[in-house]
Formats: structure tokens, sequence, C-alpha cells
């Protein structure tokens, strides 16, 4: 009669995750999207830039978690939206409407030949890879060695 135990569950902490953005002045109080002041004194592309570096570093750093959906939906929308919001005050347009249409949904920062340089991507809902030796290590997958047969 061995007790079977199940393999443990990990989840992301939404609501601290969502405090630390209240924190870097990303989100209000009400987690509605607000500017980051200090990001107006860059260029467009370094804000948004800036913007997918920290998505990019929530993304991995809770890959593992059960909820990982849920938190890529909850900060996908919040901080493309505060990177709208920050480049709404640095233009000093009226609305956020006015730059999407400026630069679309993605918010496309395009060079001088029309290329884009840096967007956000539209519907990221895959964990990021990982590459073999993280997966045996992680899963703990054993190196399968070829059966000879004679």
């Amino acid at each position: 009669s061995s007790v079977r135990i199940p393999p443990p569950v990990m989840m992301a902490p939404l609501k601290l995750i969502m405090d630390t953005l209240i924190e870097k002045e990303i989100l209000t109080e009400e987690y509605m999207e607000k500017p980051a002041q200090y990001l107006v004194n860059l260029s467009q592309t370094e804000i948004v830039e800036h913007f997918l570096q920290m998505e990019m570093r929530l993304r991995e750093f809770y890959s593992f978690a059960l909820n990982y959906p849920s938190l890529l939906r909850l900060i996908r929308f919040s901080l493309r939206l505060s990177c709208v919001e920050t480049i709404r005050i640095k233009e000093k347009a009226l609305s956020q409407r006015k730059i999407f249409l400026r630069y679309g949904p993605r918010i496309s920062m395009r060079d001088e030949n029309g290329k884009v340089k840096v967007e956000f991507e539209p519907h990221i809902n895959r964990r990021p890879e990982l590459n073999e030796r993280w997966k045996r290590r992680i899963f703990r997958i054993p190196l399968m060695k070829p059966k000879i047969t004679s």
C-alpha cells in the first residue's frame, strides 16, 4: 500500500506580479494602464523595446506555471496599453486611439525604409522553447541509447 505523492503544482502569483507593476509605476492602484514617466525621454522604439523586454522576462521566468496562459494575457494587455500610454504622453497625442492608428495594433516601429524594427507580437500563447539539454534536466528525460540488434 504505497502512497503516491502527486507532483507539485506551480502557479504564478498574479496578484504579486500586478502589485510589482504598480510599484514600477506601470499600472495604477485600480490596475489600469499608466504612462511610465521615466521612459518619456527615450525614443518611441526604445520605449517599445523596454516594454517587450519586461514582457519577455516575465514570460521566461514564469514559463513553468500552470496558469501561464492567464499570466500571459494579463501582462501582455497591461504592458501593451501602458506602452501606448507612454508613447501618447511623449507625442502629446490626445488619445490612445491616435497612437494605435499611427503605429497599428502591434505598435510597429519602422525605420526610414519602412522595415519593421520592433513590434509587439500578436497572441503568443506558447511557452518559451527549451533546448534539449534543459528539457532533459527539467523533465528528467534520460538520454536514449540506440538499441543494437544483431
